[in-house]
């Protein structure tokens, strides 16, 4: 019960800093002199790490407790937490190299979901 209410709290908050940051008018990801600004870049990317792994390992979690589960018995975390985080980490790489121009959005999406595949299949 804890794993549920801390995954829940931290999306929580990470989609509520996310909005936060994108109320503000001046949180721009560009200096002044129009070079990326990476300090703010790297705290959005941060956040965004956080939301999506929790995101994820709150759903696979659950998606294992009410499917595999019973009622009272609860599934080993180190599952979802595992998943979770390498999806978030497979996401921010795509991100990052989406910002510096090194690939784009939809081939590193693409890319990524076939290294889920494989590693499913093994």
């Amino acid at each position: 019960m804890k794993y549920l209410l801390t995954q829940i709290l931290v999306l929580l908050l990470a989609l509520i800093v996310l909005y936060y940051f994108s109320t503000l008018p001046d949180f721009l990801p560009f200096q002044e002199s129009g070079e990326p600004d990476w300090s703010r870049i790297g705290i959005v990317m941060v956040t965004i790490f956080f939301a999506i792994e929790s995101f994820v390992a709150l759903t696979l979690y659950l998606f294992q407790k009410f499917i595999a589960y019973g009622w009272k018995e609860y599934p080993p975390k180190g599952v979802s937490l595992r998943w979770g985080i390498g999806s978030a980490l497979g996401l921010s790489l795509v991100m990052v190299l989406h910002i510096i121009h090194a690939i784009s959005l939809s081939w590193g999406l693409v890319i990524m979901l076939a290294i889920i595949a494989i590693i499913m299949i093994l």
